[in-house]
């Protein structure tokens, strides 16, 4: 091992990769972040050297997860080269960080002679909460069962309402085809009553489907302010 060598693992984000380790952006040696670090390092007589990490950078868990394996090992494989390793990871660079870390088991006093590097900074990374506590795993069901219940409860309202239209409709295509004959035998009055019979049976099936989808929705709603 190196006697006070440090490695720095930068870890670029999504859509910042590059085809070298060498150039100017922040995450490649010879960027004037590199430079800068280290010459800071210099001056408290560290010696630094950095390590770009690079991956596709594609917005995806897939991209990510392939990425954090490829870090770990590369980190394994500096174990013996450096007294220590820090990584730097920027945006969802973070996150390919902290996934190597986890795959790497660091923090656990068990693994810290033989797998661990020794910090791991982000800047700017989306960490998502991926546990659900009780309480969220209740609202879940709660969710689930209101969502049936409104299936459920508005599906014999709604199919109801679709027959009794499609027969409103039918004496309303029926009774403009043979006005004529409806208005000479004086049945157009009967014939009007009837259509309006069917057309208010239709709306009113509609209404109780929506109040009971409203009612549902309102709870849901509630819910959600919790």
């Amino acid at each position: 091992m190196s006697e006070g060598k440090v490695a720095i693992v930068t870890v670029h984000g999504t859509g910042d990769t590059a085809e070298s380790a060498d150039g100017a952006k922040w995450f490649q040696r010879g960027s004037d972040f590199s430079q800068r670090l280290l010459q800071h390092l210099s001056s408290q007589g560290i010696s630094g050297e950095i390590i770009p990490h690079l991956w596709t950078g594609a917005n995806s868990a897939f991209d990510r997860e392939r990425g954090a394996d490829k870090l770990a090992d590369r980190i394994r494989g500096l174990y013996n080269k450096y007294d220590t390793i820090h990584v730097v990871g920027h945006s969802h660079g973070g996150n390919v960080a902290n996934d190597a870390a986890v795959l790497l088991k660091w923090g656990l006093r068990r693994n810290a002679a033989r797998e661990k590097f020794d910090s791991l900074t982000t800047v700017g990374t989306p960490f998502f909460n991926v546990r659900t506590g009780a309480l969220q795993r209740i609202a879940g069901i709660l969710f689930l069962v209101i969502a049936w219940a409104s299936e459920t409860r508005s599906r014999e309202p709604l199919q109801q309402a679709s027959k009794v239209a499609a027969r409103s409709l039918e004496l309303a295509e029926t009774g403009q085809r043979n006005a004529e004959a409806i208005t000479a035998m004086g049945m157009l009055r009967a014939y009007r009553t009837r259509w309006q019979a069917a057309n208010g049976e239709a709306l009113a099936w509609q209404v109780l489907a929506s109040d009971r989808l409203g009612t549902l929705t309102s709870m849901s709603k509630s819910l959600r302010l919790l």
